[in-house]
């Protein structure tokens, strides 16, 4: 758990995890006790505190302020069945280019709660679960991957994380080390976005108007996917940029077309920025 002092609180659900253990069969009747202050404070101290504020728009550090006090009330609400969990916040996140994502987000207090019974049910219910029992894939993946991929005769596993595909890599020095590189989903949908909104913006305002707005797109990609070794990724979004660009400035009505000498003139006028890698991680440039 969390925190090297042990309370009564948790010892009670080492006990209770013994016993889930044990008979997977068994039906535990009275568990609401176990919110006490003791064990609500260490719910408390695994927040984070600089997570939003819900609707209540009180802070980690307001809450803490008068702690124990705030953590008395809310057990006794608790113990008389008063307590009544605060509703969420909604706020809305981007999610592609157009869309938006709804996103609640839980007053301190509930957080505080919905914590101590995550745990709660945790220690209960994890004892049942396999090995297989979730949808999550182990790969081999590390310093031996290429020898062991090499001996099964198959290729070294990869997977991917936060739009990057993550592959066994070797330093120049012959060690180890993970590479990194856009995704292929990633790097599709990052393409059909921006082919779609050229597309969409050519003839509704002005050039000068949406050129900042594709500069700026450009600046983000490369902020996001310019890391070590992914040069030649965000290099190749570049290149698919320029192309579909120069595709749809031509396609607009009772416009003179631009063949590639022109094109190239017209970007050293207009200069859009250029792929470079905004995140080295090693001491020495990494292209």
């Amino acid at each position: 758990m969390p925190y090297t002092d042990i309370g009564k609180t948790w010892q009670k659900l080492f006990l209770i995890t013994g016993h889930a253990r044990r008979d997977h069969d068994f039906q535990f009747t009275s568990l609401a006790h176990l919110l006490n202050v003791e064990y609500l404070r260490d719910c408390y101290k695994s927040l984070n505190r600089n997570k939003a504020v819900g609707i209540d728009k009180v802070s980690w550090e307001e809450y803490g302020e008068d702690l124990e006090g705030n953590l008395e009330l809310l057990v006794s609400r608790l113990k008389r069945k008063k307590y009544k969990p605060i509703p969420a916040r909604r706020v809305y996140i981007p999610k592609g280019e157009t869309g938006r994502r709804p996103l609640g987000i839980s007053a301190l207090e509930n957080k505080i709660v919905e914590r101590g019974i995550t745990w709660i049910l945790e220690s209960i219910y994890e004892q049942d679960f396999l090995n297989c029992s979730c949808k999550s894939r182990n790969i081999s993946f590390g310093h031996f991957e290429r020898e062991n991929a090499k001996t099964k005769a198959r290729r070294p596993n990869t997977f991917d994380f936060l739009g990057f595909t993550h592959y066994c890599d070797i330093s120049r020095k012959g060690n180890f080390k993970v590479g990194r590189r856009t995704s292929r989903k990633k790097y599709s949908a990052k393409c059909k976005a921006m082919n779609a909104w050229l597309k969409a913006i050519r003839n509704k305002v002005k050039t000068k108007e949406w050129w900042k707005t594709l500069k700026a797109k450009l600046r983000g990609h490369f902020q996001y996917y310019g890391i070590s070794e992914n040069y030649d990724g965000i290099a190749r979004f570049y290149k698919f940029t320029i192309k579909v660009l120069r595709k749809w400035l031509n396609r607009r009505s009772q416009k003179r077309k631009m063949s590639w000498d022109r094109f190239t003139k017209y970007l050293e006028h207009y200069p859009l920025p250029k792929p470079r890698i905004m995140h080295s991680f090693y001491e020495s440039p990494v292209r």
